[in-house]
């Protein structure tokens, strides 16, 4: 598989016009995962090493927010806020509804961002992604980086009715040797082979699941595959920059794409074909429905870092409005509009403190 794509055409931020006009006066939703940007921009900065991300050590679960806000007069203007633990990613569900991930719990919330219920699973721990099956519209699709995992859930029984284990699946073992386990079959079978298998009870965990570093896969974005009638999914596994499709029937898995960096976020279908944010580079590709790149949008010299960053970026996001417009939530400049047509930019500042992870226009 062609991993080198430096041939593909490449489009940078800096070339683009500024334009007031971009989105202003925009209602959005947006995910705050926690109100700590300074300290997460220095614990970064602190700890990374062997160009691996992630934590060694446990920490308290940070409270985010679901916050409606206004952008406007190049601010982000809040309008009312609810607080959730840590929570991730938003999915519309109807005119009235959203689904919400937080840390280890999926709810379902009014427009104003009230509680109706929550969804709940052993093996839901540091949740990230939710995604709809269309075709099957009481299914739904969780991202469980705590362990490794994607789960999908009936939306309204609660009940899981698929698995995919990243360790199962490929990603072992572990920095240490160590093979992990998820389900005492997997691990009753690798004992037998003779292997160091640990089997990770969720009832010994807390609700992070195990500590970043210490996954072999760190899956962030699971989404339907809408060009394959749903029937697989497409998983972007963070510890490495790679993606996986998962065969809904088969169970097979098999890596569709591996030119990504560490951490990629924000996959979604677009125009026939895909848009993800290659976080860490600062980058946002855009690919075919088969991950052919044909273009990247870049924010290298882009303005707006604070000098220590250097060329360490974060873009945590991208999202599209309903006209065509990209919101780009950058955990280190703000949340930046994009017209790709134009080549025209805006800029909103928000909170200093919000750290960014999702958002949907309403």
């Amino acid at each position: 598989m062609n991993s080198d794509y430096s041939d593909i055409k490449r489009t940078h931020i800096k070339d683009f016009e500024p334009s007031q006009n971009l989105l202003e006066g925009s209602n959005w939703l947006v995910v705050v995962k926690s109100q700590d940007q300074t300290e997460r921009r220095n614990r970064l900065l602190a700890g990374l090493k062997n160009g691996k991300y992630g934590r060694t050590e446990n920490r308290p679960t940070a409270t985010g927010l679901l916050s409606h806000v206004t952008l406007s007069d190049g601010v982000v203007r809040l309008d009312w806020k609810r607080e959730f633990p840590e929570p991730r990613h938003i999915l519309q569900l109807d005119a009235e509804n959203y689904a919400l991930t937080d840390v280890n719990g999926v709810n379902i919330i009014s427009k104003d961002g009230n509680i109706k219920r929550r969804i709940q699973d052993p093996l839901y721990a540091f949740l990230h992604s939710i995604d709809r099956n269309e075709i099957d519209r009481d299914k739904l699709l969780i991202c469980s980086s705590g362990y490794d995992a994607v789960i999908e859930t009936n939306l309204i029984s609660g009940e899981r009715s698929f698995l995919w284990s990243a360790w199962e699946n490929g990603f072992n073992p572990d920095e240490e040797g160590n093979w992990l386990a998820l389900t005492k079959e997997y691990y009753t079978k690798e004992i037998s082979e003779g292997k160091q298998v640990i089997f990770v009870d969720p009832s010994t965990y807390g609700e992070q699941g195990i500590n970043t570093k210490f996954r072999s896969a760190h899956p962030n974005v699971a989404v339907y595959n809408p060009y394959n009638n749903n029937e697989s999914i497409i998983v972007s596994i963070g510890h490495g920059g790679t993606l996986y499709e998962v065969d809904l029937v088969s169970l097979e898995s098999r890596l569709i794409f591996s030119g990504l960096s560490q951490m990629p976020h924000g996959l979604m279908p677009y125009n026939n074909g895909w848009v993800v944010t290659n976080t860490t580079k600062g980058e946002i590709w855009f690919l075919t429905a088969d991950f052919t790149p044909v273009d990247i949008l870049s924010f290298n010299g882009f303005p707006g870092k604070i000098a220590e960053l250097g060329t360490i970026e974060w873009l945590q996001n991208t999202k599209l409005s309903p006209n065509g417009i990209f919101l780009c939530l950058d955990a280190n400049r703000g949340l930046v509009a994009f017209d790709l047509a134009n080549r025209k930019f805006n800029l909103f500042q928000p909170d200093p403190e919000w750290c960014f992870q999702d958002a949907i226009n309403i």
